[in-house]
Order: C-alpha cells, then sequence, then structure tokens
C-alpha cells in the first residue's frame, strides 16, 4: 500500500515502511529511500499495517493488532504520529473487521480524518480531529452517500437520487 502527499511517497511492505522523496516535482524517485521505518517502530512485530495516509503535518496508520504471535485479531487502532513517526495519539476503534470495510482520507487544512463504510449492518461515518475527538456524521449515513473521496480543498460525493440515477455533488472544504 502507499500514498502520497506533495513530494514525500510512504510505501509499505509488510511491517516496513519507506518514505521516498520525489524532488524537482518529477515523479521519479531516488534510489534509496529518504527514511525507513520497521518493527518496533512501524507497528509491534506481530502486528501488521492495514492503511496508511499522510498529510503536511501528520502520518495516519491503522493497524491490526495480533494477541501474541497466534493468527487470531484482537483489535485494530489508528496512531497519529508526527512526520518522523513518534507517535502523538492513540485510539481504538470501535469495529469489527474495521479496516476490510473502511476508507480513511485526510481532510483539507490537515483538520482531522474521515472515517467512511457504507456495507450493510457496517455504516458509519465520522471525522477524528487531530486531538482523537470524534463527530459522528450522521448526515451522510442518513442521505444516499455511496462513496466518498477528497482532493485537495474538494470534497466529492456520489450519491443515488430517488430514481436510483448516480449524482456527483462537490463541496468546496473551507479554508
Amino acid at each position: 500500500m502507499l500514498t502520497c502527499y506533495k513530494q514525500i511517497v510512504l510505501i509499505v511492505y509488510n511491517k516496513k515502511i519507506d518514505e521516498w522523496s520525489t524532488p524537482n516535482h518529477k515523479w521519479h524517485i531516488d534510489t534509496l529511500p529518504r527514511n525507513s521505518w520497521c518493527p518496533p517502530i512501524s507497528c509491534q512485530p506481530h502486528d501488521q499495517i492495514k492503511c496508511i495516509r499522510i498529510n503536511e503535518f501528520h502520518i495516519a496508520v491503522i493497524i491490526e493488532k495480533f494477541i501474541s504471535s497466534q493468527k487470531t485479531t484482537g483489535l485494530f487502532y489508528f496512531k497519529l504520529r508526527n512526520r518522523g513517526m513518534s507517535t502523538l495519539r492513540r485510539i481504538e476503534t470501535d469495529y469489527e473487521h474495521f479496516p476490510d470495510t473502511t476508507r480513511l482520507f485526510n481532510l483539507p487544512n490537515h483538520s482531522g480524518w474521515l472515517f467512511f463504510s457504507r456495507i450493510p449492518y457496517k455504516e458509519y461515518c465520522y471525522v477524528l480531529d487531530n486531538n482523537m475527538q470524534r463527530y459522528d456524521q450522521k448526515w451522510i449515513l442518513s442521505s444516499n452517500i455511496t462513496d466518498i473521496t477528497v482532493q485537495n480543498n474538494l470534497i466529492l460525493l456520489r450519491k443515488k437520487d430517488s430514481d436510483t440515477s448516480d449524482v456527483l455533488e462537490i463541496y468546496q472544504y473551507p479554508k
């Protein structure tokens, strides 16, 4: 899996996270990563990285924590880290099979992280700000939104209207 922000690309290989720089806005990478993090910094030896996102100030990681060396999952947690990979905040998630059904987006203006899932019996949408305060987005679940994406200062919502056709709504995120 990978994520990028401006000239930085993060690539996850198993439990290792490599940071690559794309100098001068040319999309090719150097021969060696700028930084690399392995367990126990990237995650614990028995854990697995399920999702990673980056913005100007933070790296967000969803980690599946396994109980001991067993392959039975214990829980999932969200870690907010600085760009040097030091953990700033950590919160356990409250959803079964969390990463398999969840999409994670960094919000414009570095204001937080949007979690979205819309599958039967596992519907949720909420924002975690950078202080780990949760804000449920019930208006999204009460509407017919089927998908979300974030690009720069835009939030794009895909909806089903009353005659079952797709509608794309685009909103500018406040600066």
